[in-house]
């Protein structure tokens, strides 16, 4: 399901940093997040002796949130900005245990959220003005299925 968002927040407590914001406008920026369904992790039992299945217990399993992510920086930065622009982004992805929270306006949305599965769609690129160069970053974040805070 897409989602409409202004800002974009990774919570960065285990690395003992503030939080990472995502902004149209900033050295980072995002497009096509997108939030899956709800699924159910089921435990059933069959017998030969009764038609079909019978449910014993059920919980409902991660989600994933999706999104492409960008890296920005102007053509004038030494090239070591942009990529510890990107290794700072990839780092905050790659935590055990964190928050990515959604903003749009004043609704915020927040889950808890395992490591990332990430995947760099380009290397270096550079904007049509030429005065900009972008990496693209596709994720696929793991997340509770409840937000634990905001209701989605």
């Amino acid at each position: 399901m897409p989602v409409v968002a202004t800002s974009l927040t990774l919570g960065r407590t285990s690395l003992g940093l503030g939080d990472l914001t995502i902004a149209p406008g900033g050295v980072y920026d995002f497009d096509n997040v997108a939030t899956s369904g709800i699924s159910w992790s089921r435990v059933t039992v069959t017998s030969p002796w009764t038609h079909g299945r019978r449910l014993r217990s059920a919980t409902k399993d991660v989600k994933s949130i999706t999104a492409d992510l960008f890296v920005i920086s102007a053509l004038s930065d030494d090239p070591s900005t942009h990529d510890g622009r990107l290794v700072t982004l990839l780092a905050a992805l790659d935590q055990f245990a964190w928050t990515f929270s959604v903003s749009s306006g004043s609704l915020v949305r927040q889950w808890a959220c395992e490591p990332a599965d990430y995947t760099p769609l380009s290397g270096e690129n550079f904007l049509t003005n030429d005065t900009d160069r972008w990496t693209t970053v596709s994720v696929s974040i793991p997340a509770h299925p409840i937000p634990s805070s905001g209701a989605w």
